[in-house]
C-alpha cells in the first residue's frame, strides 16, 4: 500500500544534538513520530558527554547509547574545523 493511500502515515526521526557548557558538550538524542505530519510523539534524552583531556576527546555515556559510532561521526563532521 502506498503512503497515499494509507489511513495513517507514521515517520519516525532520530537526531543527535550538542550544546556546548563549561567547556564540555552535552550530547542530546530527539526522537519524533509523527502521524499524518503531526508530532504524536517526541522525547530528548541526554546521551552522554565529549569533553577533551590531554589533548584526546572522550565520550562518557548518560544513557545506555546503542550508537556511539554515529555520536562520533556526527560530532567530527559539525566540529572538524575546530578539534
Amino acid at each position: 500500500m502506498s503512503d497515499e493511500n494509507a489511513f495513517f502515515v507514521f515517520n519516525e526521526t532520530s537526531e543527535i544534538e550538542f550544546k556546548e557548557l563549561y567547556g564540555l558538550t552535552f550530547v542530546f538524542t530527539k526522537n519524533t513520530i509523527k502521524i499524518n505530519g503531526k508530532i504524536a510523539a517526541a522525547e530528548i534524552y541526554p546521551s552522554g558527554i565529549i569533553y577533551r583531556e590531554n589533548g584526546e576527546f572522550y565520550f562518557a555515556a548518560t544513557y545506555k547509547v546503542k550508537s556511539v559510532d554515529l555520536i562520533v561521526e556526527e560530532y567530527v563532521k559539525r566540529h572538524r574545523d575546530t578539534i
